[in-house]
Order: structure tokens, then C-alpha cells, then sequence
């Protein structure tokens, strides 16, 4: 497991280059936000607030479930983990977010973990 600290607080990333904590986390995003073309996308919501808490992407045409996207709210609404898992390999991102007093996104937290 590997953790990845962004925001006002600080980073993780080494002079001129990507670690390799940052590289998976691009990696897994990249493939889960360009595999739209051949997919279909199945959305959950929660039914007391209607926030969004779900993302399912499954091979078009199949049963397959490539990934999952899972988004927890606090009691106020406020977005504060992200999860997403590539099934094929169980490799998974953790996004915990962070709110100043006012509410604002200060802190983006990223762990990984690999089977």
C-alpha cells in the first residue's frame, strides 16, 4: 500500500518526474475514464439524499464488471472518499478529501493497494 498526499499541504512527487504511487494513480484513472466507448455505465443513488454514491462499468453487451467507482458523502453533503477498483487485478484508488472551515477542498489524500 502506498499513500499520496496532495493539496495546499504539500506533494508527493519527485523533481521532474512522476513516483511510481503517481503513476499508477494516472494510469487507473486514465483507464477508467477512456473505457467509455465500449462499456455501459450503471449508476446508484442513495435514497434519502439522491447523492450519487455509485458508479458500475461493465463490458458492453456482458455481465463483466471492469470497475467500480464507490463516492461517500459526510452528513453535510460534502464529498469525502472516492474508491475506484479495477477487478481485473483488484488494484485500487482511495481519494479522501479534506474541507477547510468555509467548506473548501484543501487536502486530496491517494492510497493504492495492489493484491
Amino acid at each position: 500500500m502506498a499513500i499520496l498526499t496532495t493539496g495546499k499541504s504539500g506533494g508527493a512527487s519527485t523533481s521532474g518526474g512522476f513516483t511510481s504511487v503517481e503513476k499508477l494513480s494516472l494510469e487507473l484513472e486514465l483507464a477508467f475514464k477512456t473505457s467509455t466507448p465500449s462499456v455501459k455505465k450503471q449508476f446508484g443513488y442513495d435514497t434519502t439524499t439522491g447523492n450519487l454514491n455509485s458508479i458500475i462499468i461493465y463490458e458492453y453487451d456482458t455481465t463483466t464488471v471492469l470497475f467500480t467507482k464507490i463516492l461517500d458523502y459526510d452528513g453535510q453533503d460534502n464529498l469525502i472518499k472516492i474508491t475506484v477498483t479495477r477487478i481485473s487485478d483488484n488494484v485500487t484508488l482511495i481519494k479522501d478529501l479534506s474541507y477547510d472551515v468555509n467548506g473548501n477542498l484543501t487536502i486530496i489524500m491517494s492510497i493504492h493497494s495492489s493484491p
